[in-house]
């Protein structure tokens, strides 16, 4: 539109305004007369009370599940690989770059079997030892629980 048409065409009173003013001024009235389609905003759906409680039992059944792995997996680490101080906390990140560092010691440890580099001596003498402690552990505990 021409300013000059639009200053002609609005009452008498509002020509003491600026030319920009009158110019918003009408095209803010001829936007409220025109007919306003609203969109449709989908709206996010929101889950029912039953479906949000059996996703939440899920998701504990499931954090339940990894910390019981993770307790696993802690204890098969033995605790010199572990790298960690008594004070702090183990985590689930420290947990994992134990048990990494675990892994690529024993594969360092294969490699150098297969080079010929250490003994197997050294290794069957200590799992014959575990087994025979193993044992001595298992009848002293039948013996006690048999003594009660």
């Amino acid at each position: 539109m021409d300013e000059g048409m639009i200053v002609e065409a609005i009452p008498y009173k509002s020509r003491s305004l600026r030319r920009t003013s009158v110019k918003k001024r009408l095209e803010t009235e001829i936007k409220k007369t025109n007919i306003k389609v609203k969109e449709k905003i989908p709206k996010k759906r929101t889950l029912s009370k039953y479906r949000r409680k059996t996703a939440n039992a899920k998701e504990r059944e499931r954090m339940k599940k990894m910390n019981d792995v993770f307790d696993t997996l802690k204890n098969v680490i033995p605790a010199e690989n572990r790298g960690d101080d008594e004070n702090k906390k183990e985590t689930k990140v420290t947990t994992l770059r134990s048990a990494i560092a675990y892994i690529n010691y024993l594969k360092q440890l294969i490699d150098d079997c297969d080079a010929g580099l250490v003994d197997e001596t050294v290794f069957t003498d200590n799992e014959e030892e575990k087994d025979r402690e193993a044992k001595e552990k298992m009848a002293s505990k039948i013996v006690t629980e048999a003594a009660k």
